[in-house]
């Protein structure tokens, strides 16, 4: 029997934390490059002699009480001026959102919460379904999970082994699971899924990507400039459509012919692509 175990998905909040410092580090520095190249002084503004219409001064310095007049022939400082006063007020703004990011960022890097379960007595940990872990941990979780596989027949009398000892149905399975445990990418071989068709498929490979906690499923057509080979393959992969998986989303296909036979190349740029 298949153990169930219902992890969380991974908290995503430091990542984004990060990627919100990140975006804020470069506004602030595009914020003090703008700032070295405005116009000395700052700009006051007193009402005009008609509605909705101001008079612009520029002021210098702090003893500079009053500021110069801008008339209208110094627009292009006017406006330096405002984008220079808007900048600095960005500039403390952005300022103020790191400091109070980089204090959760430092706090939320203990991974207190992650590395709680790690810190367990073996024999709790057995008796325990943990709520986050990390993603090694999630990883070795995963691939312990116990399952019963298909059967071979007794007449098939081929016998194909992996790295890991497993026992698959062509060498081309042998290259794909080799290179998947190379890239150490977790996967089951032909584990049982069910579908909402009513119906347990057992796909070649359930891959595992670690870091976005998603499964894949990897199915490989072999043989097919042979006619059964075609006739079955392609009833499989109907299956697979009927049950809702879908090209890149969540099943992974390859092919091989005798003429073009399944390179590492093909297996690494999935593995690259998606785990």
């Amino acid at each position: 029997m298949e153990k169930k175990n219902n992890y969380i998905k991974k908290f995503t909040f430091a990542d984004q934390v990060c990627e919100r410092i990140s975006y804020l580090n470069k506004v602030k520095d595009y914020l003090e490059k703008q700032l070295k190249n405005m116009p000395a002084g700052n700009l006051l503004i007193a009402p005009g002699t008609t509605p909705n219409s101001f008079r612009y001064y520029r002021r210098e310095s702090p003893q500079d009480k009053s500021g110069t007049y801008l008339d209208r022939s110094k627009q292009d400082i006017k406006e330096q001026l405002a984008n220079k006063k808007y900048y600095e007020k960005l500039h403390t703004a952005v300022s103020k959102e790191l400091t109070a990011l980089e204090k959760i960022n430092k706090l939320n890097h203990s991974d207190a919460i992650i590395h709680t379960y790690e810190s367990l007595n073996k024999g709790l940990k057995k008796l325990i379904h943990p709520i986050n872990v990390d993603d090694s941990t999630y990883a070795k979780m995963w691939e312990a999970v116990t399952y019963k596989g298909l059967e071979f027949d007794a007449e098939d009398k081929t016998e194909f082994y992996t790295k890991r000892g497993e026992r698959v149905r062509s060498k081309s399975e042998i290259l794909i699971a080799n290179t998947l445990n190379d890239n150490n990418i977790p996967y089951r071989y032909e584990c049982p899924v069910e579908v909402d068709i009513g119906k347990k498929l057992y796909p070649d490979f359930m891959v595992l990507n670690r870091k976005q906690r998603k499964e894949f499923y990897w199915e490989h057509l072999g043989m097919m400039d042979n006619p059964d080979y075609v006739v079955h393959n392609m009833w499989k992969f109907n299956e697979y459509k009927k049950a809702g998986l879908v090209l890149g989303i969540n099943l992974f296909v390859t092919y091989e012919t005798s003429a073009m036979p399944l390179g590492t190349g093909e297996i690494e740029r999935l593995i690259s692509l998606f785990l």
